[in-house]
């Protein structure tokens, strides 16, 4: 019993981990940006769709694009590492909604990286590859002030 508690106290690099989030925001950042540009084409529900969720809770043009923009700079909040686990749950949650109000728009390929994008959110990927930290440590002055004693 002892040697599993030491299994889940274990604490290992996550360089892996970042890696997989910067993949996987960027390939849901394209997908979204695919999405957007089939908007020039006309909406989706605006023609035949195959809803998961009742008719109802299918978003109006104005809502999906702004569901578009929101899970796009979600995307890119992951991909630079500006709080990247709350932007992957948006950017998951977004995308499995959408799959959901038209079923015509399902990919396995889409599905499934929204999948992960979901479970990185709770795994602990933001502890490398982050952006934002490299550009802090240069902004700091590389001497301070001593504490003299």
């Amino acid at each position: 019993m002892a040697r599993l508690a030491r299994v889940f106290q274990e604490e290992r690099p996550a360089t892996l981990l970042g890696l997989t989030r910067i993949a996987v925001a960027a390939l849901l950042a394209i997908q979204t940006a695919k999405l957007a540009f089939q908007l020039r084409s006309g909406y989706f529900a605006d023609y035949f769709h195959l809803p998961l969720v009742p008719a109802a809770f299918v978003p109006s043009e104005a809502v999906y694009v702004g569901l578009l923009a929101l899970k796009l700079a979600a995307c890119l909040c992951a991909v630079v590492g500006v709080a990247p686990r709350p932007a992957l749950l948006v950017a998951a949650l977004i995308g499995l909604y959408v799959i959901a109000c038209d079923r015509l728009q399902y990919h396995n390929n889409h599905y499934v990286a929204h999948l992960v994008a979901l479970l990185l959110a709770f795994a602990p990927c933001d502890r490398s590859f982050l952006l934002v930290r490299r550009l802090r440590r240069r902004r700091r002055p590389t001497a301070g002030p001593r504490a003299t004693r």
